[in-house]
């Protein structure tokens, strides 16, 4: 668990999995109603440096090469 978020890492010969699981509260504003069709910002970096520099594999944008919640991609809840 890393503060709120429960966290897990697998690999798997080549294959590395993270999964993440965030409480509602540290995503959605105080007072957000979680319903289908809620839609919300959302970027997905993930760095790594083998000694040669940060490198990263991006989602969306907004997150590596600046910080602009802009270039965010919208995540739609559905049912």
């Amino acid at each position: 668990m890393i503060g709120r978020a429960q966290v897990a890492i697998s690999r798997h010969d080549q294959k590395t999995s993270y999964q993440i699981a965030l409480p509602w509260e540290e995503i959605v504003e105080s007072g957000a109603e979680i319903e289908p069709g809620l839609t919300l910002g959302f970027s997905l970096l993930i760095n790594d440096n083998d000694g040669q520099g940060r490198g990263w594999i991006e989602y969306m944008g907004g997150i590596g090469a600046s910080k602009d919640p802009n270039a965010f991609g919208e995540l739609v809840l559905v049912d």
